[in-house]
C-alpha cells in the first residue's frame, strides 16, 4: 500500500512539473533535465525485469546457436560490396572479442545502408550503418561504438529484449525475426541499459589502450549530426519516455571522464588510429607508430 502511495505521489509531481514548465515555457541551461534522475531511478526496475525474464532460461550455448541462426539471416541483408570496410570492422571486432568473450560468442559485424546508427542483436551480431562509418574518424571511435554494442550483448540486454518481445509475438521464428529487426530500427534499450553499455565501451577503450576520449568524441559527432536532439526545454514526461540518454549529456559525461582518467594517468600511451581508419587496416594487423600518443588527446581529434 505504501508503495502505491509513493508511486501516486511521484506521478502527481511529474504531472504537475510537466504542466508548470509547459504552461510557463521554462527554458533551462543545456544539459539540465530529469534524464539523469530517470537513468539511475531505472536501475532497480531493470534489475527486477532482468531477473524475471531470465526465469525463462537461456544459457551461453543457446545464445551462441541463436546468434549463428541470426547471422544467416543478416548476411544477405547487408549492403553489397564494401568488402574492405566489412573486413576492417570485423578485424577490429575480433580484437574486442579476444579481449573479453566469456560466452564464447561468434561476434560478427554487418554493414547496413542508413543514417548514422548501430545496434546489437543477441548472440554477438552487431549492425553498423554506412552513415555511422562515414561519421566516425578514427579506429578508437569505432572501438567505442563497437564496444558499446558489445556491452549490450555481454550484459544480457539483447537476450532480455528479445525474450520480452517474443512473449508478445505469436508466430514462426523467421517472421518474428523480421518483425524484431524492424522494431530495432525505431526502438532499442532503456536509458539505464544505454548507460551500462556506454560504461562497457569506455572500459573497452581503456583495456585495449585506445584513446579514452573517443567515446565522448563519437557522441559529439552524433550530436553535431542531430542538433535537434539538444532541446533545452525542461519536460519531465518527455525525459522519462525518450529511450536514449541525450547525446549532449553523453558527450559531456564521457569527455569529462576521459579528461579525468588521462590526468590521473599522465604517463599512459593511447592509440588513436586515424590512419588505420583511412586505410581500413586494423591496428592488430597494421599498427602505425605515429598513432600512439600520451597525455590529453581531445584537441588532436577535433
Amino acid at each position: 500500500m505504501k508503495r502505491l502511495v509513493v508511486v501516486g505521489i511521484l506521478l502527481f509531481v511529474l504531472a504537475y512539473l510537466s504542466f508548470y514548465v509547459s504552461y510557463h515555457h521554462i527554458q533551462t541551461p543545456q544539459g539540465l533535465s530529469f534524464e539523469t534522475l530517470f537513468r539511475y531511478a531505472g536501475q532497480p526496475v531493470k534489475t527486477v525485469d532482468r531477473s524475471l525474464t531470465r526465469v525463462l532460461g537461456v544459457n551461453a550455448k543457446d545464445e551462441r546457436e541463436l546468434g549463428d541462426f541470426l547471422a544467416k539471416s543478416l548476411e544477405p541483408r547487408q549492403v553489397q560490396g564494401m568488402l574492405p570496410e566489412k573486413a576492417y570492422v570485423n578485424g577490429v571486432m575480433q580484437e574486442l572479442a579476444k579481449q573479453f568473450n566469456p560466452k564464447k560468442l561468434n561476434y560478427k559485424v554487418y554493414i547496413f545502408e542508413g543514417a548514422p546508427n548501430a545496434f546489437a542483436l543477441a548472440g554477438g551480431n552487431i549492425i553498423i550503418t554506412t552513415g555511422m562509418l562515414s561519421l566516425l574518424k578514427s579506429e578508437s571511435e569505432l572501438v567505442a561504438i563497437l564496444g558499446h554494442e558489445k556491452g549490450h550483448v555481454e550484459l544480457g540486454h539483447c537476450i532480455d529484449h528479445m525474450r520480452i518481445q517474443a512473449k508478445t509475438y505469436q508466430s514462426q521464428f523467421g517472421a518474428f525475426f523480421d518483425w524484431y529487426l524492424s522494431l530495432l530500427l525505431t526502438h532499442t534499450f532503456s536509458k539505464f541499459q544505454e548507460n551500462e553499455a556506454d560504461r562497457f565501451g569506455f572500459e573497452t577503450l581503456l583495456a585495449l589502450q585506445y584513446d579514452p576520449s573517443a567515446m565522448g568524441m563519437a557522441f559529439t559527432r552524433m550530436q553535431q549530426q542531430y542538433p535537434q536532439k539538444n532541446n533545452s526545454t525542461l519536460n519531465p514526461i518527455k525525459d522519462y519516455f525518450v529511450t536514449h540518454p541525450s547525446l549532449n549529456l553523453r558527450a559531456e559525461n564521457w569527455t569529462e571522464k576521459a579528461k579525468r582518467w588521462i590526468q590521473q594517468n599522465p604517463s599512459m600511451r593511447y592509440y588513436i588510429g586515424i590512419q588505420n581508419y583511412i586505410e581500413k587496416a586494423p591496428r592488430s594487423v597494421t599498427p602505425y607508430p605515429q598513432e600512439w600518443n600520451q597525455g590529453l588527446l581531445l584537441e588532436k581529434q577535433n
